[in-house]
């Protein structure tokens, strides 16, 4: 069934987006920027996204970011009129912004040469963030169109969740106003939403905590359904190698996918 489904959804995307992509489209490069202190689960949550351990393939992009790692993913898909395509998706893990000169400039040197299908900034209970700078960098993805998601990870390691989510609730809704909640996610307009998840399971014997994995589907379809265009083709192709998807999201899949053929047809007519 999810091997079916994702098929419609590429044929569909690419349908959706032939206007955007070229004939001679044959490969494409996209990119997902995770921003986050150290340890707060930013390598977890991209495993978790991708159903599978993406393999570190270097520590540089360019003189001004000397300090990303690239967790590659590669895979290929035929589109509706025969043609394979090749795609690679990096994503790429920085400092935290708090570590960032000029956030604005990092950012723009940081997507150079991609196409960015969205921001993920993860921050942990008891982590550090610094809210201004990440302000500053909201700021220029909602001016550029690039969709923010930011996301309290290991969300049962302290007691201070509620606490980083409102701060992440107040950030977002100086730039977007807040249109639904559904659980542990928030949204604002088509532009950001706030999440909590717990990306693997989390065990502390000495407090009595053992909570199961859960909330990554749950964003998952929190950003399938925020995107459009370009940047939901590359989500899918982002989340080709995914076998784990919940009920919930084969179920939003599916609404995307009617969506899709409906623009599709619109174009046609």
């Amino acid at each position: 069934m999810v091997d079916k489904l994702s098929q419609m959804a590429y044929q569909l995307a690419y349908c959706a987006t032939k206007n955007e992509v070229k004939q001679e489209y044959i490969s494409r490069r996209y990119s997902i920027i995770i921003c986050g202190s150290p340890r707060v689960g930013k390598s977890t949550l991209i495993n978790a996204i991708c159903g599978r351990d993406v393999a570190i393939t270097s520590q540089s992009l360019n003189s001004c970011t000397d300090h990303i790692q690239l967790h590659q993913q590669n895979g290929e898909y035929i589109t509706s009129d025969k043609r394979h395509v090749d795609y690679q998706i990096f994503f790429c893990d920085t400092p935290g912004v708090e570590s960032w000169t000029n956030s604005k400039e990092y950012f723009k040197e940081l997507i150079k040469g991609t196409t960015p299908i969205c921001l993920i900034y993860c921050a942990s209970p008891g982590s550090f963030a610094s809210l201004h700078q990440l302000g500053q960098l909201v700021s220029y993805c909602v001016s550029e169109n690039i969709f923010c998601a930011l996301v309290c990870t290991n969300m049962w390691s302290g007691n201070n969740r509620t606490n980083l989510i409102n701060e992440f609730r107040k950030l977002a809704s100086e730039h977007a106003r807040e249109t639904a909640s559904d659980g542990y996610v928030y949204y604002y307009d088509s532009s950001i939403l706030c999440a909590m998840v717990n990306s693997e399971r989390y065990v502390d014997e000495e407090m009595g905590i053992d909570k199961p994995a859960e909330g990554v589907d749950e964003l998952i379809s929190a950003i399938t359904g925020s995107l459009n265009g370009e940047q939901l083709h590359g989500w899918y192709c982002t989340l080709m190698k995914q076998r784990t998807m919940s009920t919930k999201l084969k179920m939003t899949l599916e609404y995307i996918c009617r969506k899709l053929e409906k623009a599709a047809q619109s174009d046609s007519d």
